[in-house]
C-alpha cells in the first residue's frame, strides 16, 4: 500500500491522502498443486475451504506447514 499525502487545510487539519492497494488475486491452480507436490509432506498439509462465505464465494487455499514448527503453516490463497 502506497500512501501520499498532498496537503492538509491548516484550519481544520484534514489531510487529502491518495492511496494506491496492489491486490494479489493468489495464483492458478496448476501452480498449487505443483507447490503441495513439491513441498506437502505433513498430514495437515493441503486444500482448506472457509466455513463462511465472503462477498457470496468460499475463500479456497493451500496450507503447508513450516519445517521449522509444528504450529505455523505457510498460507497460499
Amino acid at each position: 500500500m502506497t500512501a501520499v499525502t498532498y496537503g492538509h487545510y491548516k484550519i481544520t487539519f484534514f489531510i487529502n491522502r491518495h492511496v494506491t492497494l496492489n491486490v494479489d488475486r493468489g495464483i492458478d491452480w496448476d501452480s498449487a498443486v505443483k507447490q503441495f507436490e513439491e513441498n506437502g509432506s505433513s498430514k495437515l498439509d493441503g486444500f482448506y475451504c472457509s466455513k463462511r462465505e465472503q462477498k457470496g464465494q468460499r475463500l479456497y487455499l493451500l496450507a503447508i506447514q513450516k519445517k521449522s514448527s509444528t504450529r505455523l503453516f505457510n498460507i497460499t490463497r
